[in-house]
């Protein structure tokens, strides 16, 4: 692994920004308001060097226009906070990162995935009171992401 922080990120309503370092890993639910994403990020580049950030590579598919807009802003909102604080970017579509980390395609079965993976951190992705198999497994898969991510460097 590399010796900074890298950052998977699941920009999906459901998703979330996971932290993956050498001896730790630390997953925020994704904010509602997508401009909270740079208070976040300005935080981390105090207290540790992020070398490098993976986003999920998404497209709008089903959605309506104003929805795909919507989407699409929030995105961009993302991104420009991963550049306001001069971390490198890239993208990963689930179909390649998925591949790459034998994760199948089902939410259930995502998480499992994640917990062989990573079975120290497996806390963060297990579902607490109400909260929905949905946003579990978007930590799990901003893990993964992150866990992509730090392969390929």
């Amino acid at each position: 692994m590399a010796d900074g922080i890298t950052i998977g990120i699941d920009p999906g309503q459901k998703g979330a920004i996971a932290f993956l370092g050498n001896d730790f890993l630390h997953v925020d639910q994704m904010p509602e308001d997508k401009g909270a994403v740079l208070s976040c990020l300005i935080a981390w580049t105090k207290r540790a060097v992020i070398e490098h950030a993976w986003i999920e590579d998404v497209t709008p598919f089903g959605m309506g226009r104003t929805s795909a807009f919507t989407f699409g802003r929030g995105i961009g909102m993302i991104e420009m906070a991963l550049m306001s604080c001069g971390i490198p970017l890239s993208r990963v579509t689930a179909a390649r990162w998925k591949r790459a980390l034998g994760c199948p395609k089902d939410k259930g079965e995502a998480i499992c995935r994640a917990s062989e993976l990573l079975p120290t951190y497996a806390e963060w992705w297990t579902i607490t009171g109400r909260e929905s198999k949905d946003k579990a497994a978007g930590r799990a898969e901003a893990a993964m992401i992150a866990l992509y991510g730090t392969r390929q460097r």
